[in-house]
């Protein structure tokens, strides 16, 4: 039994005919996939490897979106498909693995070109025949269109808060329950409409909204809020298209479903298991080396960082003399962040010097002295959360999380007109950042800022975030799981990476913001009271 594939060096995915049909994959868990004859391959997302009949390996093409965007490309896997009456009957079928996509499993024109398969076409129902297995029933969704959500009146929604808003919602009669799709109006810059489920009667719904801007902000009546569409239906094929992020070929091996190092004996037996699963489940999510970091999207489009400094002329500081006993290592930094594409070489008017700093260990910090160019840059004054209202919002929560972003500014990319203001001379030449970089004024209000709309998609208050150090608390671990589960999947959607090694996983007590916090409270970390215990007395 030979899988099939039919694949181009370069393939293409648009909308084409779609229907709904079950399958059963690898070793026996039953999934729901999309029949659809306008993609050329067939795709399946990186959680569902962990039941493939092979290791993901390198991809050999790339795949272009209609509307020339890309569909990220992690790798390729061949996978066995079955029917959920004849789970132990399969056939083999060579799937690309993506991620991100809002789908579990897309069969197209490669799947559908197999000899032994034949679909019949039906009103509202087809029904797939693969040689001798029953049957597959298809099925289509509700064709309906989304349904337009707006305020009943006029509204104020106060500065940084949430509300509860009564909004309109078209087309639907007597009850029925909706999905509200994640949105950030244009009309109303600051104002987030979370991922939610609701019940509508007689077309007025109750749905929450967060304000995370400095301003309070007033809605119009009729004012476009989102989307909404009936809870019974999934995606549609032209969601592939639209939460897309460039295809590359993998310079490195693709994520597989193995772990980096992570310490999990803590958890109870009987649920580390799932906590595991979970982990495997996004581990598109772990970075595997220094700068295997993503590329910040919002809302689907790349955020980008801009540097305002007016009218003010390019300032150039000169580099003191580099010791000679350090200049291996400054060399060994900048080729390792050249090689990790968070710098390149530049030609640019602007130069800040490059200052080295001793850490506690013995080794030496590269750091760089942007002073001059701060003092031209006009300041972001997007607040940083107050540390102690922080850390109250996380009383009563019996079980925490604590994840950590590898390199997490340089995961967010310089927009190429401010990228020369970054620059920095060395002895081995001039370069300049494609990333953030430490040492910008406004490097932790941009920061905040996005990681604040990151988790303004958050359907209930799990999780908090102080720069890049996010905290997941819950009552228990059934509910953490759900909620660590719903973080790690915003944190999918906007292209970011954590570091799993330094994470704190499902502890009743973890180290946050220089406390530790437990199901009993708040105290400061033992670390950080041992220092003023053996601080010496002054002398004179």
């Amino acid at each position: 039994m030979k899988p099939t594939s039919m694949w181009a060096q370069n393939a293409s995915v648009k909308v084409g005919s779609q229907s709904k049909v079950s399958f059963v994959v690898g070793n026996g868990h039953k999934t729901t996939g999309i029949l659809d004859s306008g993609v050329e391959v067939s795709f399946i997302d990186m959680s569902l490897t962990l039941h493939a009949d092979s290791p993901v390996v390198p991809a050999t093409l790339a795949l272009s979106a209609a509307g020339g965007s890309g569909l990220k490309v992690l790798g390729e896997t061949t996978i066995s498909l079955s029917h959920p009456n004849n789970p132990e009957k399969k056939f083999l079928h060579i799937l690309l693995v993506t991620a991100d996509t809002g789908y579990d499993l897309v069969l197209g024109q490669d799947f559908l070109k197999f000899k032994d398969l034949v679909v019949q076409y039906h009103y509202r129902e087809d029904r797939l025949v693969v040689a001798d297995l029953p049957v597959f029933h298809c099925w289509y969704d509700d064709e309906r269109k989304p349904m337009r959500v707006a305020p009943l009146r006029r509204t104020k929604v106060m500065k940084r808060s949430r509300a509860l808003l009564r909004v309109d919602v078209d087309g639907v009669g007597e009850e029925e329950t909706v999905i509200l799709h994640q949105n950030f109006p244009r009309a109303h810059p600051g104002l987030a409409v979370p991922d939610q489920i609701v019940t509508v009667r007689a077309g007025v719904a109750i749905i929450e909204v967060l304000n995370v801007s400095q301003q309070d902000l007033r809605l119009g009546a009729e004012s476009l809020l989102t989307f909404a569409e009936p809870a019974s239906r999934v995606a549609s094929v032209t969601a592939v298209t639209a939460n897309v992020t460039t295809s590359t070929p993998p310079q490195n091996p693709p994520p597989s479903p193995s772990l980096p190092k992570v310490d999990l004996s803590h958890i109870p037996p009987e649920v580390r298991g799932k906590y595991k699963s979970l982990l495997r489940e996004h581990s598109d999510l772990w970075s595997r080396f220094r700068f295997d970091i993503g590329e910040l999207r919002l809302n689907g489009q790349p955020y980008e960082v801009r540097i305002p400094t007016g009218d003010a002329p390019p300032i150039r500081w000169n580099q003191d003399r580099v010791p000679y006993h350090q200049r291996n290592h400054v060399k060994k930094e900048i080729e390792a962040m050249e090689e990790g594409g968070v710098i390149h070489k530049s030609s640019s008017p602007w130069a800040a010097p490059i200052v080295l700093v001793k850490k506690p260990d013995g080794t030496t910090r590269f750091c760089l002295d942007f002073r001059k160019l701060n003092q031209a840059t006009k300041r972001d004054l997007f607040p940083l959360p107050r540390i102690q209202e922080t850390l109250d919002r996380l009383a009563g929560a019996q079980v925490f999380s604590v994840l950590d972003y590898t390199s997490g500014f340089f995961q967010v990319k310089m927009h190429e007109a401010d990228a020369e203001k970054t620059a920095f001379v060395t002895p081995f030449g001039l370069y300049e950042f494609t990333r953030m970089p430490f040492g910008l004024v406004n490097a932790p209000s941009i920061f905040q800022r996005v990681m604040t709309l990151l988790l303004a998609g958050l359907t209930r208050d799990i999780a908090l975030v102080y720069i890049d150090d996010i905290i997941v608390f819950s009552r228990s671990h059934a509910e953490h799981l759900r909620d660590l589960r719903e973080v790690l999947g915003l944190v999918r959607q906007a292209n970011l990476k954590l570091k799993l090694e330094k994470a704190q996983i499902a502890l009743r007590e973890v180290k946050y913001l220089g406390h530790s916090v437990s199901f009993r409270g708040i105290r400061p970390s033992r670390k950080n009271v041992k220092k003023v215990l053996e601080w010496k007395s002054p002398r004179d």
